[in-house]
């Protein structure tokens, strides 16, 4: 059957609309086959009822939709057409006034879908489906949204209030009106409508990404170590922590005292992927007695535990204390191939299971969808005085491990990099794993 979570990625790549149901088979195919892709901008929801506003609000919300608020200038085109008692607002209740003066609606959308930040109109007028529904009110309505989308420059879709039969009196009605409407219900049209502006935008995507997505000619080189790993994706674009070799105590202590910081020692061998596990790990240490007797300990510490293990030194690096940890992880899926994770790092990726996963490969703008996918994308924007981290120094820094990674071609099981460290403006890679398997 495959993970579940990668055929999503996959759709995403593809740009394919995943639906839930058969229902939301054929309204987002009707919607999309109307629409086609998207311009960029936000939904405009539009009702003579303030309750369906609220609906579609609510839906809107669930879909990701975007429902901007209007510029001063729409706002004061709505303000001469509204009733004294409406409100310029998205979405727009056009009020019951347009029951008693159809007109109103014609003109309310006319202002409407010029708005410089909406690229979709949905908008809610039932068609008669029957001679007992069809009154000159209705009929006038119908003619009114008609005239007041005619020249609209994005896209706008027409919803029933709820599901309705389509009958030959309706489908004359629509073909004689000219908007294109669709029998759905409030419900069904707001989740294709979030179908085709994910759709879109993947689009988009993908066309912007063509000269921007690096070659990734599959390389001979297989870096082991964490100092190998780190080294590979330097050289290809990837910000990491500095970090120097020591093969004894002495070139210890002239480094880190070149950093003049506390540092962190780490125990480099490419037999010993996790260093805590063998005391391979010394953190926050100052001054030449200090990394000279952490240097020492470890070093016995860790030939102790794993005598089998070749021990090329202990790194030494500045440590740091502050920031933001993310994981960034590529797997291998049988069916699909490179997939890069991205999620919450250190400890949190196995305690909150937060992850967004993409195939391969990314651009910046696909990372930055990741990363507004993630639970705790919000602790990006700053949290309990700490900077909003760069989210374009992030997707940077992503896509380039992610390139880095299909650099290393199929006998390259999984990359990690745990933790990115995000600081405001600072990203850098502290830590990073490569598994090999055979190349298939």
């Amino acid at each position: 059957m495959g993970d579940d979570r990668v055929f999503d990625a996959v759709c995403q790549r593809l740009g394919l609309m995943r639906v839930r149901g058969i229902e939301d088979l054929v309204f987002t195919a009707a919607f999309a086959s109307q629409t086609g892709v998207l311009p960029a901008g936000g939904v405009a929801a539009v009702s003579m009822s303030g309750g369906m506003c609220e609906i579609m609000a609510e839906r809107a919300d669930e879909e990701g939709l975007a429902l901007p608020a209007l510029a001063p200038a729409t706002v004061a085109a709505l303000g001469e057409v509204l009733p004294g008692y409406g409100t310029a607002h998205n979405p727009l209740d056009v009020t019951g006034a347009a029951m008693l003066k159809p007109e109103l609606f014609g003109d309310a959308l006319a202002a409407l879908v010029r708005d410089p930040g909406i690229g979709l109109a949905v908008v809610v007028a039932d068609v008669p489906n029957a001679p007992v529904n069809d009154t000159p009110l209705t009929g006038a309505v119908l003619k009114e949204v008609a005239r007041g989308l005619a020249r609209s420059p994005v896209p706008a879709i027409v919803c029933s209030h709820y599901v309705m039969q389509v009958t030959e009196r309706s489908r004359a009605l629509i073909e004689e009106s000219g908007v294109r409407h669709i029998a759905c219900g409030i419900h069904h049209a707001m989740s294709a409508a979030g179908a085709v502006r994910r759709w879109s935008d993947a689009v988009h995507r993908h066309r912007q990404a063509q000269a921007s997505i690096a070659a990734t000619a599959p390389s001979t080189d297989r870096p082991a170590s964490e100092r190998e790993t780190l080294a590979w994706l330097g050289a290809r674009g990837v910000p990491v922590v500095p970090m120097q070799l020591s093969r004894d105590v002495d070139e210890a202590v002239r480094f880190a005292r070149g950093l003049e910081a506390p540092v962190v020692l780490k125990i480099a061998s490419a037999q010993i992927p996790h260093k805590t596990e063998v005391g391979g790990v010394a953190l926050n240490l100052q001054g030449d007695a200090a990394v000279a007797e952490a240097w020492t300990a470890m070093h016995a510490r860790v030939r102790a535990a794993r005598p089998d293990a070749q021990i090329d030194g202990i790194l030494v690096a500045p440590m740091r204390r502050d920031g933001l940890e993310l994981f960034v992880g590529t797997l291998r899926d049988p069916q699909w191939g490179a997939v890069l994770a991205v999620g919450l790092g250190g400890i949190w990726v196995e305690v909150l299971q937060d992850t967004s996963l993409r195939v391969l490969p990314v651009t910046p703008g696909d990372v930055k969808d990741m990363l507004a996918e993630l639970r705790g994308s919000r602790l990006l924007d700053g949290w309990r005085g700490a900077p909003a981290a760069d989210r374009d120094a992030i997707a940077e820094a992503v896509a380039a491990i992610g390139n880095a990674a299909l650099a290393l071609g199929p006998a390259l099981v999984s990359l990690e990099v745990n933790p990115l460290r995000v600081q405001g403006r600072t990203v850098e890679a502290l830590d990073a794993l490569a598994v090999w398997g055979s190349a298939g």
